[in-house]
């Protein structure tokens, strides 16, 4: 298969295999820039839950992908520039990547992945390996699985929020008094 059959075949795996009460809005371009989709996760009753269940994904595939340390790890090779892109959101991103051999879909969560962001801003080489838990997966029907992808957005919605602040706090010295009342 060539790398764009497997990338299309994975994107198929993936929506195929999405809980009916995920919303899936695709958002990739025709010369695949950017990322592929935002999802949001929708109440029994078809309703939108809200802005902490709005997350972005970026989906990866690989004909057979590499295991590692007793099949506990899929490793995957990622251009740093991609990382540091994925880091730069405002919202939770979480990376997908499809064994399409198996129809196997791992996921990780790149936004508060301390060890992801310590390589992203510490490392000069153009890729770096990524770890993702074998038993981080996604499988239709499954909703203790999706379960865990949820509350991966919500830690990683709470990593941002306090990311947010820290940023407030070192940004308190310059403020104006003024301009910190009229905003108060």
């Amino acid at each position: 298969m060539t790398p764009a059959e497997i990338g299309t075949l994975a994107g198929r795996i993936f929506t195929y295999n999405l809980p009916p009460n995920w919303l899936f809005r695709p958002q990739e371009d025709q010369n695949d820039h950017g990322i592929d989709a935002e999802i949001e996760v929708a109440d029994q009753r078809g309703v939108a839950r809200g802005s902490e269940f709005v997350f972005k994904v970026q989906i990866k595939g690989e004909f057979n992908c590499t295991l590692l340390k007793n099949q506990q790890t899929v490793s995957y090779t990622l251009s740093t520039n991609k990382l540091k892109y994925y880091l730069s959101f405002n919202s939770p991103v979480i990376l997908v990547l499809v064994e399409v051999s198996s129809e196997t879909i791992y996921w990780l969560s790149i936004t508060d992945d301390e060890e992801l962001i310590s390589k992203a801003n510490g490392v000069e080489t153009k890729s770096i390996q990524i770890h993702i838990p074998t038993q981080n997966i996604i499988k239709k029907r499954d909703e203790k699985l999706a379960q865990n992808i949820i509350d991966a957005v919500i830690a990683s919605w709470d990593y941002l929020a306090l990311k947010g602040v820290r940023g407030s706090i070192q940004r308190f010295s310059n403020l104006d008094p003024q301009r910190l009342e009229s905003r108060i």
